[in-house]
């Protein structure tokens, strides 16, 4: 599968005293395809789909979804509401409110596709964000 960038996820995660804080961590080899466009109201309607090679990443610090919370340290997940940004943002370590994002343009997560059948080769992660 083809590539042309990498991406930075920041994990959303909500602490014992409530606090919500999104840990990023950099996945290399990505398909990333945004569009631009502008709906009827003016409103940006902005999206993006990117595609996850399962062959060209290391997946060994990927946890699911479900075990995330529990693991934090060093692993990332992908699920609704964590944020997507092309390039590597991995210098920020972690962010506690979405201001500190303002400068870069940054998607939410609202779907994710787990496409791990046929050849090795075109296994991947299917993620949507607006």
């Amino acid at each position: 599968m083809y590539t042309n960038g990498c991406m930075t996820i920041f994990n959303k995660h909500t602490t014992a005293d409530k606090e919500v804080i999104y840990i990023p961590h950099k996945i290399d080899n990505v398909f990333w395809d945004s569009s631009e466009a502008v709906a009827e109201n003016l409103d940006r309607n902005d999206e993006v789909v990117v595609y996850i090679p399962f062959e060209k990443n290391d997946l060994s610090d990927y946890i699911s979804p479900k075990d995330y919370d529990e693991q934090l340290t060093s692993v990332w997940t992908i699920r609704e509401g964590d944020l997507i940004i092309k390039g590597d943002l991995t210098s920020l370590e972690s962010v506690h409110t979405l201001k500190e994002l303002k400068d870069y343009e940054t998607f939410t997560v609202y779907s994710i596709d787990t496409k791990d059948f046929g050849s090795e080769d075109m296994q991947h992660f299917k993620v949507k964000g607006k």
